[in-house]
């Protein structure tokens, strides 16, 4: 959890017309953040000096749960690749209206 360690903020004007507001973290660590409007700036400012938690500007950092590919060979590339543009013409046919492949994959049809 964030939180300001002092209660002190510095607010910039960036050259687009942003606000960057900077401060010192319970860890020491100096954070800041750019927020388009000063309905936003205000709202943090005033939760940094009252020492609020700073999750909603500062959200934990997502995991990458994505599954990693690890191609070992040219050959691996390939079949992915094949796989892939097979993928992406059974999806091109479904959506140009072809029926009879549509019905072959029917789950993948959106009612009209």
């Amino acid at each position: 959890m964030i939180i300001s360690i002092d209660g002190k903020a510095k607010v910039y004007r960036t050259p687009h017309g942003n606000y960057r507001i900077r401060f010192t973290d319970a860890t020491g660590k100096s954070r800041n953040k750019v927020v388009k409007t000063a309905t936003d700036k205000a709202a943090l400012v005033r939760a940094i000096k009252k020492r609020i938690s700073l999750a909603y500007w500062f959200p934990a950092e997502k995991v990458n749960d994505a599954p990693t590919v690890i191609v070992r060979t040219f050959e691996d590339l390939a079949k992915m690749w094949l796989e892939h543009s097979e993928k992406v013409r059974e999806i091109s046919k479904i959506l140009s209206g072809d029926l009879y492949f549509a019905s072959k994959y029917s789950y993948l049809t959106c009612p009209r």
